[in-house]
């Protein structure tokens, strides 16, 4: 069988490393006079950081499973069906808050739409044919982003 990330166009690491690069890069070429207190660097390290773990916490789920042909609903899928997508937004948004810049705010929704689009859809579509109804139970009880 193959991993469902074979079969979807763009991989969400590529997808967010994307909108990471893009906030950046506006917040050098068009910083926004948006005045953020200092506890907003904290909080964005700490969203970044949460980010992080949450996509860590994913893959190890995944790694557990591991050459299992089933459907990975325990750990943080209890709580979101696309926990490594939520991770990046929350690295997007905390990354550039860090270094003072709400571009990452701006262009989450972007990001989100992005990963539903691109990498969510396809894979549900994957998701439901390998697993049928087993998927549409997880689906009715864990929401797609929290």
């Amino acid at each position: 069988m193959k991993p469902l990330n074979e079969k979807v166009k763009i991989q969400a690491p590529l997808l967010a490393m994307i909108f990471i690069a893009l906030a950046f890069v506006l917040g050098l070429l068009q910083p926004l006079p948006v005045p953020l207190p200092p506890a907003a660097r904290w909080i964005g390290f700490g969203l970044a950081a949460l980010g992080f773990l949450l996509g860590l916490a994913a893959l190890m789920a995944f790694r557990r499973a591991r050459g299992k042909s089933a459907l990975v609903t325990l750990g943080v899928y209890r709580f979101s069906r696309n926990p490594i997508a939520l991770g990046f937004v929350l690295m997007l948004i905390g990354l550039t808050l860090n270094v003072g810049s709400v571009w990452g705010l701006l262009i989450a929704p972007a990001l989100m739409v992005s990963f539903n689009l691109f990498v969510i859809q396809p894979e549900e579509k994957i998701l439901a044919s390998r697993f049928g109804k087993e998927y549409e139970a997880y689906k009715s009880r864990v929401r797609r982003w929290l």
